[in-house]
C-alpha cells in the first residue's frame, strides 16, 4: 500500500512539472461559442451567442464580430481594436462608438506566473484530446481567466473569463463570459475584417469606460 501511496504522489508531482505555460500562435482566426450574463445596474441580463475572432499581435489588432441573444432582443457587434492608434471601435447593431485604447493588446502566450489547474481529456475512447488548463490574471483585461489548451499544440479550447469592471457595449459592466473555440485557423484570411467602417468616421473620440472585453 505504501508503495502504491508513492507511486501515485509521483504521478501528480510529474503531472504538474510536466506542464509548461506556452503560446498561441500571433495570427489567428477562430470561431467561438459564447455564454454568460452582464449586471449593470443591478439588473442581471444572461445571453449567448457566437463570435468570430481575427487576432493580429504582429501589427496589433483585433477584430471581434458578435451576435449577441439577450432576453428580448439579438444584437450585432463588431468590435474593433487598433493598439496602433490607440482606438477601439464599438458598432452596434450599425452605429459606431470611438473610445480611447489605452491597454496593451493581449499576449497569446500564457503567462508564466499562470497557475497550472489540471490535464483533462476531452472526448471519449481513441477520439481524445489532452489538455492543460491553466488560471491567471490578464494584465490586459483584469479578468480572472482560466485557459484549456490542447497540450502538444496550444490550441484554444475552452475561455472562462471574469471580470467585475469589464465594458460590454460601452457600458460598464460586470461581466462574466465562457467562450469555447472552433474551427480555429493559423493565419488571416482577409485583412479587411480590420479596415474601420464608414460609420466611424468623424466620430467623437470617448474616454474608455474600463479595460476591452477581449
Amino acid at each position: 500500500m505504501w508503495i502504491l501511496k508513492e507511486f501515485l504522489v509521483s504521478l501528480m508531482v510529474l503531472s504538474v512539472y510536466a506542464a509548461t505555460p506556452c503560446c498561441i500562435d500571433r495570427e489567428f482566426e477562430a470561431d467561438t461559442g459564447v455564454v454568460g450574463s452582464t449586471y449593470r445596474k443591478g439588473i442581471f441580463s444572461p445571453y449567448e451567442g457566437h463570435n468570430m475572432i481575427t487576432y493580429d499581435s504582429h501589427n496589433k489588432m483585433v477584430s471581434v464580430k458578435l451576435t449577441i441573444d439577450g432576453q428580448a432582443h439579438r444584437d450585432h457587434i463588431q468590435i474593433l481594436m487598433d493598439y496602433n492608434s490607440k482606438r477601439e471601435y464599438i458598432i452596434t447593431n450599425g452605429k459606431c462608438t470611438v473610445s480611447e485604447l489605452n491597454t496593451p493588446i493581449t499576449d497569446p502566450c500564457i503567462p508564466a506566473n499562470a497557475t497550472y489547474l489540471r490535464s483533462p481529456i476531452y472526448g471519449y475512447g481513441s477520439n481524445t484530446l489532452e489538455a492543460d488548463t491553466w488560471e491567471y490574471f490578464s494584465p490586459a483585461t483584469g479578468a480572472l481567466n482560466r485557459f484549456s489548451v490542447t497540450k502538444d499544440s496550444c490550441v484554444p479550447l475552452v475561455l472562462a473569463q471574469y471580470n467585475p469592471h469589464a465594458p460590454f457595449t460601452g457600458n460598464l459592466t460586470q461581466t462574466d463570459l465562457v467562450l469555447i473555440y472552433n474551427n480555429f485557423r493559423i493565419g488571416i484570411k482577409d485583412r479587411k475584417v480590420f479596415s474601420v467602417p464608414e460609420s466611424c468616421a468623424n466620430q467623437p473620440v470617448q474616454k474608455p469606460v474600463g479595460t476591452p472585453i477581449f
